[in-house]
C-alpha cells in the first residue's frame, strides 16, 4: 500500500488532499506544520524506509517523489474515469502537492506534468469507484 505524508498550513486544502488520497486507496498522514510532520516522522522505526512490506507515512523524498506522483496520478485518475472526482481539481491538487514537496523546484514543472499525464493515461483506461482498490 502506498502511504503519503501531506503537509499544508491551509486546513481546508489539507483535509481535501487527505480525503482525495484516501478515496484513491492511498494511506495518508496529515500535518499542518513542519514540526508536526517531523514528529510523525520521528515516530517511525529506523528501518521502515528499507522495508518493502511496511507502508510508510513519509512522503517520498528526493529520488522517490516522481514514482509516488505517478502512482497517485494513476490511482486518482481511475476515480476520475469512474466519475468519482473532477479531473481538473485532481490535477491541480497533485501539482500543488508537488510544489509543496519540492518536486517542481527540483525537476521542473514540465517533468512533473509529464509524469502526471503518464499516470493519468494509464488510470483513465481502468475506471473504478470509491471503495474499490
Amino acid at each position: 500500500m502506498t502511504s503519503v505524508l501531506v503537509v499544508d498550513t491551509d486546513e481546508d486544502a489539507l483535509k481535501a488532499a487527505g480525503e482525495m488520497l484516501d478515496r484513491a486507496g492511498i494511506s495518508t498522514a496529515l500535518a499542518s506544520t513542519g514540526l508536526h510532520a517531523l514528529s510523525l516522522i520521528r515516530r517511525l522505526p529506523v528501518d521502515v524506509p528499507e522495508r518493502r512490506d511496511h507502508p510508510s507515512p513519509i512522503a517520498a523524498g528526493p529520488g522517490g517523489r516522481n514514482s509516488a506522483l505517478n502512482r497517485a496520478s494513476f490511482r486518482l485518475h481511475q476515480l476520475v474515469a469512474g466519475g468519482e472526482i473532477d479531473r481538473s481539481e485532481c490535477e491541480d491538487r497533485l501539482i500543488a502537492a508537488c510544489r509543496s514537496n519540492g518536486l517542481v523546484a527540483d525537476d521542473g514543472l514540465p517533468s512533473v506534468v509529464a509524469t502526471l499525464r503518464s499516470g493519468a493515461r494509464a488510470g483513465l483506461r481502468h475506471p473504478r469507484s470509491r471503495g474499490v482498490a
